[in-house]
């Protein structure tokens, strides 16, 4: 499929409507940047994970609506080495922050649990609780 940036195409599954990858190709910012997650009307909505392929290297791993950032989620910045945990609106963090990788193991876990899909509402919050502690 051709779009207004150059090559984009659904390498697996149902990038419409159901659960596909998706990955775009062209010359400018967004070239290898990819989607795994769930779509609706060809757009990112729902649990999904988009992977900034430039460097620095980022990760968006969360909930999604109509191709924007919209609740829970996790991003990485791989190259400032820090991870902002919150709840995100039409794209934007309205709550939660950032803490660098090495100031918490338990950050981690939680990544790697969000990211397997077996974290709940109830830890997630929980997890931002503890941190908005941690900076007191």
């Amino acid at each position: 499929m051709w779009c207004n940036v150059g090559f984009a195409a659904c390498l697996s599954g149902n990038c419409k409507n159901g659960q596909g990858t998706f990955k775009w190709e062209g010359n400018d910012s967004s070239t290898g940047d990819t989607y795994v997650g769930e779509w609706k009307n060809s757009k990112r909505h729902g649990k999904g994970t988009y992977t900034w392929n430039q460097f620095p290297k980022q990760e968006y791993v969360g909930e999604w609506k109509k191709n924007k950032m919209h609740g829970r989620g996790i991003y990485t910045w791989h190259k400032k080495r820090q991870i902002f945990i919150g709840e995100w609106r039409d794209g934007l963090m309205v709550t939660g922050g950032g803490t660098a990788f090495e100031r918490s193991v338990q950050l981690k876990q939680l990544v790697k649990m969000h990211k397997d899909g077996i974290i709940s509402k109830a830890e997630f919050d929980q997890a931002l609780l503890r941190q908005k502690n941690k900076k007191k």
